[in-house]
């Protein structure tokens, strides 16, 4: 089964006036809407963009930094993507104030463990992973 993680933009969205924003440069280089940072801007082989996926809600998680004990982290294998769901754009709407200032992220113990899983992907529906 494939899901779309896209979202979609409308072109009355508050985060393209911060386009014009010289103080917002990040956001001229592909950093607004669904995208893929790699790191070191890696190259990404084919057999990537096929795995195996896990989806956590961490929706009602009530602290912004995301745990280990947030998740069932023992069901996660090697080559994984793993996908964070927050709900920060139902709760915030995207390229709002808050939606910037007070999202979800990844605790520091837990992108370390993804890292030590060997998980391919690392996905969330917020500003960023940490």
């Amino acid at each position: 089964m494939k899901i779309d993680i896209t979202h979609k933009l409308r072109k009355d969205n508050p985060v393209f006036a911060k386009f014009k924003d010289p103080d917002k440069n990040y956001l001229n280089f592909g950093h607004v809407g669904t995208h893929l940072d790699t790191h070191l801007k890696t190259v990404i082989p084919l057999e990537y963009i096929s795995n195996r996926g896990i989806l956590f809600n961490v929706s009602e998680v009530s602290h912004n930094e995301i745990q280990i004990d947030d998740i069932d982290s023992a069901i996660i294998r090697k080559n994984d993507f793993v996908i964070f769901q927050t709900n920060e754009i139902g709760k915030y709407g995207y390229g709002t104030t808050e939606y910037f200032a007070d999202g979800m992220e990844l605790s520091h113990e837990l992108i370390d463990f993804l890292i030590s899983k060997k998980v391919r992907f690392i996905a969330i529906d917020a500003l960023g992973i940490r």
